[in-house]
């Protein structure tokens, strides 16, 4: 297991990250970010070594047709960062909740780095318009998220991420699970699924339900997240 992404890990659950989770010379910073249209940055004070994992939003699902939507893809890229050197950040939209309709697909989480690329975790499509699964792009490791379902079915897992959500095989349909680091350390939600009609939806990046009830019955998806670690580089 990365010690790196154990540290992301407890930084997702808002624990204390292990002082063996700095991989280099000691643990400096460790962020997360959960949301829906987050914006933020991180300035290196010393030369440092820098983990980032992200995940897009999902879609929600459909109130009408019983479909749902796709989990997010998720991205993870390794940086180093001299004095005075930033990353930037934008979390995804989740899809938002349906009425009598189609869901909405979710928007990408991106993060720019000092030389002005980006890498992104895309956003979950609408089950019910897209059969393509979302993955990451420009990263070191990047993942598909997992489609949605199609009737009173269960959700798709993401790759190495969260789990689809469980139907009741009656009128529920269930999101899928975003893509994500689980092979590593385990990051992100499970898919949503609306047996007790969560609106919220599952963040982050799960797709929301689906439902045949109409009038806003299904769920929106689960906003965008980020999750790093700043760990500093020995004799820096």
């Amino acid at each position: 297991m990365r010690p790196g992404l154990l540290g992301l890990a407890a930084a997702a659950q808002n624990m204390a990250v292990p002082a063996q989770a700095g991989s280099r010379a000691g643990l400096i910073h460790a962020g997360r970010a959960v949301g829906a249209g987050l914006t933020g940055s991180y300035t290196a004070t010393r030369r440092c070594a820098v983990e980032i994992a992200i995940v897009g939003a999902g879609a929600s699902g459909n109130d009408l047709s019983n479909t749902t939507g796709n989990g997010a893809g998720a991205s993870y890229k390794s940086i180093i960062l001299n004095p005075g050197q930033s990353f930037s950040w934008v979390t995804g939209v989740g899809g938002a909740q349906p009425s009598n309709g189609n869901g909405a697909a979710g928007t990408d989480t991106v993060v720019t780095l000092p030389t002005g690329l980006t890498f992104r975790a895309e956003g979950g499509r609408q089950r019910s318009v897209s059969a393509v699964a979302s993955t990451g792009v420009g990263g070191d490791i990047n993942r598909a998220g997992g489609l949605g379902a199609t009737g009173a079915t269960a959700g798709n897992a993401g790759e190495n991420g969260g789990d689809g959500g469980i139907s009741d095989g009656a009128t529920n349909a269930c999101g899928g699970g975003p893509g994500g680091f689980n092979d590593f350390a385990p990051l992100f939600a499970v898919g949503d699924c609306v047996t007790s009609q969560l609106t919220t939806g599952i963040d982050p990046g799960a797709g929301g339900s689906g439902n045949t009830g109409g009038g806003g019955t299904a769920n929106r998806g689960g906003h965008g997240g980020i999750y790093y670690l700043v760990s500093a580089i020995r004799g820096s």
